[in-house]
């Protein structure tokens, strides 16, 4: 449903059926041709000044990568209150034993 928008914006749809998120990830860099690169899971939504926002803190920090704070949602809609989100957070890691039985880690955005 989403392939005639990207076409209209010169954006291409790489499919990987059967591949785990880091192979088809790495093909998503190959075939890039930006000097960023943002993944965003399927399951994850970014309000509208997001890609700005990571841009003015790559440049202000001269860092490589970087994420953000998630907010929680349980509706199917980002709510337009920022203030509305359950939960606010931020991996950092862990301890690697507590992995096995909580996220630490995060999300699989960056």
């Amino acid at each position: 449903a989403l392939e005639p928008t990207f076409r209209q914006r010169g954006w291409k749809i790489l499919r990987r059926p059967h591949k785990h998120l880091g192979a088809t990830r790495n093909a998503g860099v190959r075939a890039a041709r930006g000097a960023l690169i943002l993944f965003v899971d399927d399951d994850n939504a970014l309000f509208p000044e997001a890609v700005d926002h990571f841009v003015r803190a790559m440049a202000a920090s001269g860092a490589d990568i970087c994420t953000a704070f998630q907010l929680i949602f349980y509706e199917d809609f980002v709510p337009s209150d920022r203030t509305d989100g359950l939960i606010q957070y931020l991996p950092l890691g862990g301890p690697d034993a507590l992995g096995l039985i909580h996220n630490v880690y995060g999300d699989a955005n960056a």
